[in-house]
Formats: C-alpha cells, sequence, structure tokens
C-alpha cells in the first residue's frame, strides 16, 4: 500500500429517507370534469443487510484513515500520540505510532495526499465477542486500491525521500474491527497487508 510502502522507503452509509408533509389551503376544491391524475408509484428503498452496514462502515474508515495518516505525518512536532487512534487500533495503531515517531526524529513531513480508488469486499465476520477473553471483534476486510500520485514524504531541506521506482498506486488487504460492535462509530483499521504483485 501506498502509505506502508512510501513511509518504509522514507524511513484502505445507512440510507436516509427525506419525507415531505402536504398542506391544504383551506378552500373547498371546484367540481372538475377533468379525469382524476394518478400518482406515480414509488418503491421504498431497501434497507442494507447489517453485513452491507458493515462493509460500507469500514470503506468510511479506510478513507478517513488515508487522511489522518497524511494529516498527522504532515506536522510531526506538533501532531499528538493519539493522533490515530480515532482511525486505527491494536497493529496499525502501532506501525502508525511507530511511523509518527519516525517522523518527528527524522524531521520529515508528507505533502500531498493519498486517495481511495477503489475497495473491493474480501469478507465481513459479525460474529465476533468483544466481551470475551481476548476479545474477538466483528472484522471485514476490505481490498484497498490506493492513488498516492501526490503523496511525498520530504526532509528538513525540502527534499524528497521516496525512491523515484516507488509505484503510485498500490493495493493491500485492509482488516477493519469493531470492538465496540454494533456501534458503527466504532469501526477502526487494524492491519494493512500489501498484496504483492498486485495492481490497480
Amino acid at each position: 500500500m501506498v502509505v506502508k510502502c512510501r513511509l518504509a522507503g522514507a524511513l484502505g452509509a445507512p440510507l436516509v429517507l427525506l419525507l415531505a408533509a402536504c398542506t391544504s389551503s383551506g378552500n373547498a376544491p371546484e367540481a372538475s370534469t377533468s379525469a382524476p391524475t394518478q400518482a406515480a408509484p414509488t418503491t421504498a428503498a431497501p434497507s442494507l443487510s447489517a453485513e452491507d452496514e458493515a462493509a460500507s462502515a469500514a470503506a468510511q474508515v479506510v478513507s478517513a484513515y488515508f487522511r489522518t495518516v497524511v494529516s498527522c505525518l504532515a506536522d510531526p512536532p506538533n501532531s499528538p500520540s493519539t493522533c490515530f487512534d480515532g482511525v486505527t487500533i491494536a497493529t496499525e495503531r502501532t506501525n502508525m505510532n511507530n511511523a509518527l515517531i519516525s517522523a518527528q526524529q527524522a524531521k520529515t513531513k508528507a505533502v500531498g495526499s493519498i486517495e481511495v480508488v477503489s475497495t473491493e469486499r474480501r469478507s465481513v465476520d459479525l460474529s465476533g465477542d468483544p466481551s470475551a477473553t481476548p476479545p474477538v471483534a466483528p472484522t471485514v476486510v476490505l481490498r484497498v486500491c490506493s492513488d498516492g500520485a501526490t503523496f511525498d514524504v520530504l526532509n528538513s531541506a525540502g527534499q524528497s525521500v521516496i525512491p523515484a521506482t516507488q509505484p503510485d498506486r498500490e493495493v493491500a488487504d485492509v482488516t477493519v474491527v469493531d470492538y465496540g460492535y454494533p456501534d458503527a462509530t466504532q469501526w477502526r483499521v487494524g492491519l494493512v497487508t500489501p498484496v504483492q504483485g498486485a495492481t490497480c
């Protein structure tokens, strides 16, 4: 994945229905000889399954993860140690905290952006038990294509430290977990595994 490989070289919705209320003018309608007009039938949007909702929430967290990576590494000296807590957990939180420490020590900063090009659902398992010991979280695995064409890491002299051979687009399997399930706000990126040899 772009962020992992580039940092290494330098050193991943519920539907809302809007209802409109109709009000009358209070005047009795006049008689009409014209044929009554029939309203076009409406079809209610299908509700999402629990698996679909989980995959959608996970995809949103993956996009937020990439934005957070760039934001936190854009100004390492002023980024708090909790910078990644809102989008990561477990292994990935440790990895990104270590990346932040390395950036602070090396006096590097990130510029540009990393965009999610596509996500493909690989698996959804909502049978976890967060109360177990150790806890087992519901998990969504997405195959993510990310584009870092504008992303760069600069040293204190403003020079790029990313190898010129680094591809702009990369593929990774992103594991997203929710230890607070069914609270959809608790999905976090737990692990990012680059898919060797994959292109997108």
